[in-house]
């Protein structure tokens, strides 16, 4: 499929100005093209140049809706009816370099595109295969990705199309490591220079249908977020107002958001910046309905097949500062995650190993924490399924420090405003059988909640309304 061709369907024109020169065997490009359905105007200068079967390019882009400054190296080549490209990019807003391999070819009207790509400051390789065709004005795609670092397939289905100056997306994906099918339907504008989406989904697993509105502009070097949200099944609507700029090679951002239904006002500024192999984070946050601000240094970097994460937090209202050392790898269907953290104010230290594996439609866990200060090793292995509009959660888990195994049955059910929750839970120390149902409503600025728990080794029944 041509540009062109692909550009006409998703309803984008396309006003380009550029020049061009050669010098020896490069070509070198200097241009500034208007995508009208994004309104992105881009600045990009490019060399390229051929040596054998394979094209070079070299390239900086600038998309200023997103301020988004890029570099690019790329080799192209054809073998077959594939096309195979490499290349790395530098995403400097997010300070992000980043590796990629793929080959595309086509059979008939649909065009398969197999790839890997390496994201180095998350050191996150995905694999990823898709096709993509075409029927009338909608482009519809399905494919599968592999995300290593977490082992989490994911196949995805959807379809694009436009109609005026609206673009409208309807799609599925399924998380299988969290099994989450989530369906989705969106709609997107331009007025001027700010760009207006408003969408709702459907992550199915949780029954929880969201609708967000958000506008975005850069005006300098800075872009302005505002946005709204709505979760209907806490019934959240949440305003959030975010400013992004990059000085230099870090990031900074800063944002408030209001979450209304807790009347949590929020303050936070961050910044990012990646040296060798390692992303450095730094930030300091401000809960004003708590009035805790809280400070983080965090590094993350990979070796081998593990990734390492070394972090430290200071939450200065509970003057709680943590030191924690993590790395996480996969085995088969599993993800393994050791690591140990300190939090000094307690002095306990704790070793902790999880593995993670999806069978069917339910997530287990299994893992082991030792708790050195309170000499408690704790064995887990929960189950999560979903069945209908309900999520089933069952687990035991034994804490050695006290000899108290448990059994946890849960099940959350979303209807309307309210949420319900209905679970039973033995604790085998107090010999106590408790049936609990729950419903929690959010009117305006004040949670209710509803409940009746029944507690065996008591013989009592209890309501309660708060």
């Amino acid at each position: 499929m041509l540009p062109s061709q692909f550009l006409s369907r998703m309803n984008s024109s396309v006003n380009c100005k550029g020049c061009s020169l050669s010098k020896g065997l490069s070509t070198h490009n200097t241009l500034i093209w208007f995508l009208s359905s994004m309104n992105s105007p881009m600045n990009c200068k490019a060399c390229v140049e051929t040596k054998g079967l394979a094209t070079y390019i070299t390239f900086i882009w600038f998309l200023s809706s997103m301020n988004f400054l890029m570099r690019c190296k790329a080799s192209i080549y054809t073998k077959g009816l594939a096309t195979y490209i490499t290349f790395i990019w530098f995403l400097s807003s997010m300070n992000i370099p980043m590796r990629f391999k793929s080959s595309i070819y086509t059979k008939s009207l649909t065009t398969y595109i197999t790839f890997i790509w390496f994201l180095s400051s998350m050191n996150f390789p995905m694999r990823c295969k898709a096709s993509i065709y075409t029927k009338g004005l909608t482009t519809y795609i399905t494919f599968v990705w592999f995300l290593s670092s977490m082992n989490i397939p994911m196949r995805f289905k959807f379809s694009v199309y436009t109609k005026g100056l609206t673009t409208y997306i309807t799609f599925i994906w399924f998380l299988s490591g969290m099994n989450f099918p989530m369906r989705c339907k969106a709609s997107n504008y331009t007025k001027g220079l700010t760009t207006y989406i408003t969408f709702v989904w459907f992550l199915s697993s949780m029954n929880i249908p969201m609708r967000f509105k958000f506008s975005i502009y850069t005006k300098g070097l800075t872009t302005y977020i505002t946005f709204i949200w709505f979760l209907s099944s806490m019934n959240f609507p949440m305003r959030c107002k975010a400013s992004i700029y990059t000085k230099g090679l870090t990031t900074y951002i800063t944002f408030i958001w209001f979450l209304p239904g807790m009347n949590f006002p929020m303050r936070c500024k961050a910044s990012i910046y990646t040296k060798g192999l390692t992303t450095y984070i730094t930030f300091v946050w401000f809960l004003s309905s708590m009035n805790i601000p809280m400070r983080f240094k965090s590094s993350i970097y990979t070796k081998g097949l593990a990734t390492y994460v070394t972090l430290i937090w200071f939450l200065s209202g509970m003057n709680f500062p943590m030191r924690c050392k993590a790395s996480t790898y996969k085995k088969g269907l599993s993800t393994h995650i050791t690591f140990i953290w300190f939090l000094s104010s307690m002095n306990p230290l704790m070793n902790c190993k999880i593995c993670a594996s999806s069978i069917a439609m339910a997530t287990y866990f299994t893992c082991i924490r030792f708790l050195s200060s309170m000499k408690g090793l704790m064995n887990c292995t929960p189950c999560f399924s979903t069945k209908g509009l309900s999520t089933h959660i069952t687990f035991i888990w034994f804490l050695s420090s006290m000899n108290s195994p448990m059994i946890l049955k849960v099940c959350m059910l979303f209807k309307a405003v309210a949420t319900y929750i209905t679970f039973i839970w033995f604790l085998s120390s107090m010999i106590s059988l408790m049936n609990y149902k729950g419903r929690f409503i959010i009117k305006s600025l004040t949670t209710y909640v509803t409940f009746i728990c029944f507690s065996s080794c008591m013989d009592s029944l209890m309501s309660s309304e708060f």
